[in-house]
């Protein structure tokens, strides 16, 4: 009888990990395991597993004899909780995990940790400037609305010779000093690329906000998260962060502000649209980090998570309704409202002075209706404070001539649709309507249609936009 052969694995390096990883299901052995936490000395292991399913990581070592273990987390896990560990990854590849969840759960002698990030790098704390930058990445699942650039292929071929191919997949520019970017399509995915040489040295945490800015533009403009899978961070030759997270589902919106018709119809010269210059000011917006660039970041986060999917569900039209009137207050307490007017001001004057006056009155509620009348009037009290100067409508309209939007028969009416609607949808959702089966659609497409133009606008963004995806409608802001 013959002997089986042997199989030989490649040596495991970090590719080889990713390209496991990136499977869905993947399991490594893990050696020379130290694990540390907050609330209990470093523990050493001598062998684990690390393994990926679901969407998440997770180190499995057995249970140590007198080993200083953190104790079983309960229902909640504060961030301060999380520990660190590091190790040898199947003998030869070096890992460290920069936050390991306490021990959730275990099999007899087995401890499990979960954790969401595995990490290549040598932990580094060195904070100084420097003028060399790169930053690398993958944004999975991921469509390029405008590939501007070409990349040459050549294939050589013993019968055929050289050939030469093309394909447009990439898309380049500038971002702010000594800063470029570049963004490539790979199949399903898309490849990252931020750049910086010369100029004044930058320090980690100025790059930090800068990597931060570009993801909210990039998924800004796509509607789509903008999660790497891997990404490694290069400081002067030396990698600082190196990566990767267990694959997730894609949070993809069917609403962003523009789209591939846009870019090919600008590209045949229809109209006027630049993918880099949309960029660059949704960029310079999230770079401001300003109150309302922070506002409008978890806003429109939210408007993703609320719309990705394949379907078009009613309920979500509650979380639109209420982020469409959360973007017009947001830009009025920022752009339109400066100040009080004199007009206001008399108006929060003259209600002081009515609910001062009920309040003097309260003191000669007399006989059997005593009661209800002191309960009538505290009620009184709590309607005029409450009652604000500025009304939706009036809102609404400062909001749009401030950003130098049509108001009359444009913003008016989609106020006027919003108006008729939200009552309906948020406190009434589960009546049906008289109106055809499109209302929900309807509705999702101009409110998110809506949220985008009023963002752009505050972005300083003049140009084509989409209105409204659904109804395949486009204007010019």
């Amino acid at each position: 009888m013959s002997a089986r052969p042997l199989k030989i694995f490649p040596k495991m390096n970090r590719d080889r990990c990713i390209e496991l990883i990136r499977t869905g299901s993947a399991k490594f052995c893990v050696s020379d395991v130290e694990t540390s936490f907050p609330d209990a000395s470093t523990t050493h292991w001598r062998s684990g597993l690390i393994t990926c399913s679901k969407g998440r990581f997770r180190l499995s070592v057995p249970a140590v004899a007198g080993a200083n273990v953190s104790p079983l987390a309960g229902t909640f896990v504060r961030s301060s909780d999380f520990g660190t560990a590091v190790g040898v990854m199947d003998s030869s590849l070096a890992f460290r995990i920069p936050a390991l969840q306490p021990c959730m759960t275990h099999d007899n002698v087995i401890l499990h940790f979960n954790f969401d990030r595995l990490d290549f790098s040598d932990e580094s704390s060195s904070q100084a400037p420097v003028d060399r930058v790169a930053v690398h990445g993958v944004l999975e699942n991921y469509k390029l609305i405008a590939p501007e650039e070409r990349t040459t292929t050549i294939k050589r071929s013993a019968v055929f010779g050289e050939t030469e191919g093309w394909s447009l997949d990439t898309t380049k520019g500038n971002l702010v000093d000594n800063w470029s970017f570049g963004l490539i399509r790979r199949e399903k995915d898309l490849e990252f690329i931020l750049r910086k040489s010369g100029g004044k040295p930058s320090a980690f945490d100025e790059e930090q906000r800068l990597i931060a800015a570009f993801f909210k533009s990039v998924a800004f403009i796509h509607g789509q998260h903008a999660w790497p899978i891997w990404m490694r961070h290069e400081r002067d030759g030396k990698y600082v962060c190196d990566w990767i997270r267990p694959p997730t589902r894609p949070i993809r919106s069917p609403h962003r502000p523009f789209n591939e018709r846009i870019w090919f119809n600008a590209k045949v010269g229809k109209i006027r649209w630049n993918f880099n210059e949309a960029l660059l000011c949704a960029f310079n917006f999230f770079l401001s980090e300003s109150d309302l660039a922070e506002e409008i970041t978890e806003l429109v986060h939210q408007l993703r998570d609320a719309t990705s999917g394949d379907g078009v569900k009613k309920v979500n039209n509650i979380v639109l309704c209420a982020l469409l009137e959360s973007a017009v207050n947001a830009i009025f307490e920022s752009r339109a409202r400066s100040q009080a007017t004199v007009i206001e001001q008399e108006f929060d004057r003259m209600r002081g002075s009515l609910i001062e006056t009920i309040r003097e009155h309260k003191s000669t509620c007399v006989g059997e209706n005593a009661a209800a009348a002191q309960q009538a009037r505290e009620r009184l009290i709590n309607k005029l404070s409450n009652t604000p100067y500025w009304y939706s409508r009036e809102k609404f309209q400062a909001v749009a001539e401030g950003l130098g939007l049509k108001w009359c028969d444009d913003w008016e009416n989609l106020f006027n649709f919003w108006n008729k609607w939200r009552h309906p949808v948020v406190h009434r959702g589960s009546r049906s309507t008289d109106e055809n089966d499109f209302t929900t659609f309807k509705i999702q497409s101009r409110f998110a249609g809506a949220i985008y133009l009023l963002v752009l606008r505050a972005m300083g963004y003049s140009g084509v936009v989409i209105k409204s995806v659904f109804e395949d409608a486009f204007t010019n802001i």
